[in-house]
């Protein structure tokens, strides 16, 4: 074997291998989907959906008062948080009721795998009859095992079994924790003799089973499989194919109205999670084979090896079972013996499928967690971002330790490709855990956000906007790409100073050191992904509040951009552990200079490493004296064009701007916008000059953030003492602002260093994109600079375009209101309408309704409901104050909508009455009579609910000729939960026509702008 070819050094064992990192995966997979199938299995149980209708129901109103109004202020949010906790609380018995039985399952399930694991050894035994292989019963076969199992390394003696039955020339390692076996095939014993290496290849990879401790691992992952079968899988087929086989078995299951599409969707889903989990599973049994091919290959068995898989490949047929079966693929497995080193490369898809299924498992137990853990109003993405952070980080430093082993070894490796990987995954995992929740698209938002707040000119479906989903995953994907950059950039300093196992502390030092700053930035992102709207919100609440203030903000250009920002990088930057989390992630690397070598008598090295190419033994991989200094002046060069700049800045505000209101705070934007753009400039040139850009890039950006803070407050100094540099007028002072420097610091630091790691992370990409352009070859470096430069600066002008439209924000709410149309007199319908004309009015309410509303049907309900006071309240409940004007037959037209089939829902109803003659004055009078004669009743429906009403008056708008209203509260129990209402009537006279509108809502608020909306556009409309 070459050295090109040589196995992977003995400090890769220190790392996750593949196998091991696809089985966390399956785990993943497991809770995830076993979460969600209990949960189904839950709402079949007797009661439990029609309860949980109610609940949700009743606290659904909560929750939507809960959410944040076009305001900061302190009130608005402190009520925000009230009826947070007190739906938390709504919901409390009902939803850790749920956790308790999904917790139930879980648990059945793992102990079920449990038991499968503990047995499997025994089955093995029992079930093939296994015949000891001792020094007694096979002497030599015996001696020649010992000698194998010496030369592949292994500390304690596996025991070998023969299979007397088993004509194949097989074997298999089995077992559990502390107790293995190696089962020898009756066919496999001959070739000791007649073909000694096809024997010792076979046993060879058996053994490197042991070796790379991936027998638990095999057998932990089928025991999983076979435990969700059957705890999960079939009892929740059988819930979604037959919803009452538990409380009315004898029912046919298609009765129900409803039943196709609920099948379908449910059904749809749990084949989609059933999938992974059988994807990954599978994966994990064909990582393991090659890595055991690779370890065999290792100690000298790559010719048998070879000999073996070239038969087998003769024998494969159908080559898409091998892609995704249990077992390798013959050309896969020849590409492992021939280059081991490459079960190391961590892979798109490897990575892939972790992101994918941590997502899962984050999405679904986060679910659980919301359900479970005290219900304070406390969101639970807050709980689970701390224990899904080191999960992540953990996968990424992997990831990129093992990338940086091969690129110490051998040709380069970069990390960035596995991580996009990752991040894809972990998006699309994120959308699948998600439609869980109905009408919840994960980065994408959920129909309670669409249509707030869209971003202008943004690609919009169903009231969502596709451009801030956008921004939000790439959000993401850039906090994944700095933590992959972060551990790759350790890994690379820490590697050359480190031997064996020694590999293992260092890497968890990473992961430790890295997921402070991660577990922040992902809990504020985790529970602000579903709303996407809030991109660019801050700025327009800040603008409001200096409104409301009495204060002004000059917006001169470019301000709107200046001042957009991402609110979870905001949060972010003011959370108390921001900046040190970022200091300690960046300088952990230049921590390996406090590492002593290890001395190579105490250390032995293993006879397979291969000495690191260009390093210089036991010295940490890490940016040379003079490669420091060189970034420490780039950023005090960038922290001079920020003097420069901010200067220029003052000079041109003086001439243009001076003494207008804002000047100041406008120029404060700018400033922040200019420092930060500035060090990520800087970091994107360190990254391009230098192998450890990175590293160099952060050394960079903290250098110009501490000179930009000192050159601010002597820019600010100049300022007030230079007539040509001030702003508004000032007397000259010489005071050092240091509140002002402090909130610099929050922000310069944090923003600008992650903006230098971003830009460096960005530039190395492209730089190896630029790397694969055919024509960037060593004798023509100029091509390859060019293209480089042409794809920065494309990027960098659609950041621009990109930021500009976040700028360009709109404070629409989500129903558009319109303006108030002009008051109809009695002359301006001195008619009566056509029927045409009539119907037209009637649907002028439509335009103004938001998206969701729809046509309602006539209602075709043959029941009747019971008024328990009819002497009084008949004339308001059943309109006879209409009767006179009903006999006088006029047109009638009607318009009827609603915003769903739902329990909580509002209703819009519109009648147009047109007459001969005008419509009588008193005819209100009436109208004011028969509400003022009743202030409460109750009326009983056909169902038997009693509906419980007071009777209010209240102020009509000034509309038409005379207009009139009544508001009526309902109150309702039903099932032991009380259930709100409101009923508003309103009338407008209006020469010949009479308008009458009815707004319903039923535990939703009343949304009087759309009822004062649908009112002017129906008088508007009036011909």
């Amino acid at each position: 074997m070459t050295v090109a070819d040589a196995a992977p050094p003995r400090s890769a064992s220190a790392v996750l291998s593949g196998t091991t990192l696809r089985f966390l995966s399956l785990v993943a997979a497991i809770l995830g989907t076993g979460t969600y199938a209990f949960s189904v299995m839950y709402m079949r149980l007797p009661g439990k959906a029609s309860a949980g209708m109610f609940v949700y129901a009743r606290c659904g109103e909560l929750l939507r008062r809960s959410g944040l109004d076009l305001s900061l202020d302190p009130g608005v949010l402190a009520a925000s948080e009230r009826d947070r906790a007190e739906a938390s609380r709504c919901l409390a018995p009902f939803e850790q009721d749920e956790a308790w039985w999904i917790l139930a399952g879980l648990a059945l399930l793992l102990a079920l795998a449990l038991g499968l694991y503990l047995a499997a050894p025994w089955w093995t035994r029992r079930r093939a009859r296994l015949v000891p292989v001792t020094a007694e019963n096979f002497p030599r076969l015996y001696a020649g095992l010992l000698d194998l199992t010496a030369e592949m390394g292994l500390r304690r003696l596996p025991r070998f079994m023969l299979d007397p039955a088993a004509g194949t020339p097989g074997g298999l390692a089995f077992g559990r924790t502390g107790r293995y076996w190696v089962r020898i095939n009756a066919g496999l014993v001959p070739l000791r003799i007649t073909d000694p290496a096809t024997f010792r290849a076979v046993v060879l990879h058996e053994l490197a089973h042991l070796r790379n401790r991936d027998v638990d691992i095999a057998y932990a992952a089928t025991a999983l499989w076979r435990a969700f079968v059957v705890v999960a899988l079939l009892p929740m087929t059988v819930a979604i194919l037959h919803p009452w086989i538990i409380t009315d078995p004898a029912r046919a299951p298609w009765a129900a109205p409803d039943y196709l599409p609920d099948t379908l969707d449910t059904g749809l889903r749990t084949a989609m999670f059933v999938l992974i989990v059988y994807l990954v599973r599978n994966s994990v049994l064909r990582a393991r084979e090659l890595h055991a091919d690779a370890r065999a290959a290792q100690h000298g068995a790559a010719d048998g090896l070879r000999r073996v898989m070239t038969t087998a490949a003769r024998d494969t047929a159908v080559s898409w079972r091998r892609r995704f079966g249990v077992h390798p693929a013959a050309a896969a497995r020849l590409h492992a013996i021939d280059h081991p080193r490459t079960t190391l490369r961590p892979g798109f898809g490897e990575l892939f499928g972790a992101g994918l299924t941590t997502m899962i498992a984050t999405g679904s137990l986060s679910r659980m967690a919301g359900f479970a853990l005290p219900h304070d109003g406390t969101p639970a993405g807050r709980y689970m971002a701390w224990l899904v952070a080191p999960v992540v980080i953990g996968v990424l430093a992997a990831a990129a330790w093992r990338a940086e082993l091969l690129s110490v070894y051998g040709p380069r490796v970069s990390v960035l490709p596995g991580a996009l990987g990752f991040s894809l995954g972990c998006l699309l995992g994120d959308l699948a855990s998600s439609l869980e929740t109905p009408a919840v698209w994960g980065v994408f938002g959920s129909e309670t956000g669409a249509g707030r707040m869209p971003l202008a000119g943004s690609v919009e479906v169903a009231g969502v906007s596709l451009t801030a989903g956008l921004v939000g995953a790439a959000a993401l994907t850039a906090g994944i790409l700095i933590q992959a950059a972060l551990s790759a950039a350790a890994a690379r300093a820490w590697l050359p100073v480190l031997r064996g196992a020694h590999t293992r502390w260092a890497w968890l030092g990473g992961v430790a050191a890295t997921v402070t700053m991660f577990a922040v930035w992902f809990g504020i992102w985790l529970e602000l992904r579903s709303a996407p709207y809030l991109i660019g919100r801050f700025y327009h609440l800040t603008a409001a509040d200096f409104t409301t203030l009495g204060e002004q903000l000059w917006e001169g250009p470019g301000f709107s951009l200046f001042s957009a920002v991402y609110p979870p990088l905001q949060l972010f930057a003011h959370r108390p552990l921001a900046v040190p989390a970022v200091l300690v992630a960046s300088l952990f690397p230049f921590a390996a200079l406090l590492r002593r070598p290890a001395a190579p008598d105490r250390v032995p090295a293993s006879a397979y490493d291969v000495a690191p190419r260009g390093l210089a033994a036991d010295r940490p991989d890490l940016p040379h004296a003079a490669e420091t200094r060189a970034a420490a002046l780039t950023g005090l060069a960038g922290a001079g064009l920020f003097m420069v700049l901010t200067l220029a800045l003052r000079a041109v505000l003086h001439q243009v701007a001076y003494g207008s209101p804002g000047l100041v705070s406008y120029h404060s934007y700018a400033q922040l916008a200019l420092a930060v753009a500035i060090q990520a400039a800087v970091g994107g040139v360190i990254a391009a000059r230098h192998r450890r850009g990175l590293l160099l890039g952060q050394v960079a950006a903290l250098t110009c953030a501490t000179a930009v803070i000192i050159g601010e407050q002597a820019a600010a100094i100049l300022g007030r003492c230079t007539p040509l540099l001030r702003l508004r007028e000032t007397a000259c002072s010489t005071r050092i602002n240091l509140s002002y420097a402090d909130f610099l610091l929050d922000r310069i630091v944090i923003q600008g260093a992650l903006a230098a790691l971003a830009v460096g992370v960005l530039v190395i990409l492209l730089r190896r994109a630029a790397a694969l352009v055919p024509a960037a070859q060593p004798r023509r470096p100029w091509i390859r600079s060019t293209v480089l430069t042409a794809t920065v600066a494309v990027v960098v002008v659609a950041g621009l375009a990109a930021g500009s439209t976040l700028s360009a924000m709109t404070d629409s709410p989500a129903a558009a209101v319109p303006a108030p149309a002009p008051t109809r007199s009695g002359a301006a319908a001195d008619r009566v309408l056509t029927q045409a004309e009539a119907q037209q009015v009637a649907d002028a309410g439509a335009n103004v309704l938001p998206r969701g509303w729809r046509t309602e049907p006539e209602s075709t309900s043959s029941g009747t409901s019971v008024l328990d006071d009819p002497e009084r309240c008949t004339a308001l409940v059943e309109e006879t104050y209409l009767t006179d004007l009903d006999e006088q037959q006029p047109i009638v037209a009607r318009g009827r909508w609603t915003d769903g089939d739902k329990i909580t829902t509002s209703s819009i109803y519109v009648t147009v009455r047109s007459f001969t003659q005008p419509v009588p004055a008193e005819s209100l009078t009436v109208a004011e009579n028969a509400r003022a004669s009743c202030p409460r009743f109750t009326q009983t429906t056909s169902e038997g609910t009693p509906l419980h009403y007071t009777v209010h008056a209240a102020r009509a708008p000034a509309l038409g000729d005379q207009a009139w209203r009544a508001d009526l509260a309902m109150t309702a129990e039903i099932s032991g939960i009380s259930f709100e209402g409101t009923l508003i009537i309103m009338l407008v006279r209006v020469g010949h026509t009479l308008i009458q509108v009815t707004y319903s809502a039923f535990s939703e608020p009343v949304d009087e702008k759309l009822l004062l909306g649908v009112l002017n556009s129906t008088v508007g409309s009036l011909p």
